[in-house]
C-alpha cells in the first residue's frame, strides 16, 4: 500500500493541516520539520523510508504557514495552542490513539511542548 495523505482541520480556528501516512505494522512515529521546511525534508533525507524498513508507520505533515497547509495571516494563530491543536487535527484524522513524535528545530520544541502538557497521545518523543 503506498501513502495516504490528506488535510486535517484545527479544532481551535479550522486552519487545514496537509499531512501524509506511509503504512507499516509497527508503532506509529510522528514527524515533524523545523522552520522553513516542510514534511517532504523527511522524506528526501531518507528517514520515512528508515522507519518504515524498521516496520514503524510514519505520519509526516507540513506546519502550518509552511508546505500545503494554511498560512494564516495573523501572528497569534502560531502559538503553542494552535500548534497542539494541529498535532491533534493531524493524530485523529490518520487515526493515532497514541504515537511517537520526532522533531527537529521547531518540530523538537512541539514534541518536548506535548510531553509537558502530558499529552496521552505521546508514548515517547526523539529531538
Amino acid at each position: 500500500m503506498d501513502r495516504v495523505q490528506g488535510y486535517a482541520e484545527s479544532a481551535l480556528d479550522g486552519v487545514r493541516t496537509h499531512y501524509q501516512v506511509f503504512p507499516g505494522d509497527g508503532s506509529p512515529v510522528v514527524l515533524v520539520h523545523g522552520s522553513a521546511l516542510s514534511g517532504a525534508s523527511w522524506r528526501g533525507l531518507g528517514y520515512v523510508r528508515g522507519l518504515q524498513r524498521a516496520g514503524h508507520r510514519v505520519v509526516i505533515y507540513d506546519v502550518r504557514g509552511h508546505g500545503r497547509s494554511d498560512g494564516p495571516t495573523d501572528p497569534a494563530v502560531y502559538d503553542d495552542a494552535h500548534f497542539v491543536s494541529d498535532f491533534e487535527a493531524v493524530a485523529d484524522a490518520a487515526g493515532l490513539t497514541r504515537t511517537h513524535v520526532m522533531g527537529y528545530s521547531f518540530g523538537a520544541r512541539l514534541a518536548l511542548q506535548l510531553a509537558v502538557l502530558r499529552s496521552p497521545r505521546l508514548i515517547g518523543f526523539v529531538e
